[in-house]
């Protein structure tokens, strides 16, 4: 893709795939609500420290992104010549994501 091109818009069939899995993490999230509400109640967040909790899961979130991370580097390192893997940053979708 040419340096500032514009991305490609994706396909009906990619559409409906993200549309797919934009709704299957909603349905997910709203799903994990009911637990919790059915579990601790309603308005139990109200006498919590939920700053301090979210807090908390963003450092979790964060840790699960890094092993995350460390599980795609060994698979594309098992895809890519592992001497270039990585070797040099790129930018993001505004100069596209090819090398």
């Amino acid at each position: 893709m040419p340096q500032g091109a514009p991305p490609p818009s994706p396909t009906d069939e990619e559409k409906a795939a993200i549309a797919l899995a934009a709704q299957a993490f909603e349905d997910l999230c709203a799903a994990r609500h009911a637990i919790g509400v059915q579990e601790y109640g309603q308005y139990t967040f109200l006498g919590n420290d939920t700053l301090r909790m979210a807090v908390e899961e963003v450092a979790d979130l964060r840790n699960y992104a890094t092993m995350t991370g460390i599980k795609l580097i060994l698979i594309m390192s098992a895809l890519e010549d592992t001497d270039t893997l990585l070797s040099e940053p790129f930018k993001g979708t505004k100069d596209g994501w090819g090398r």
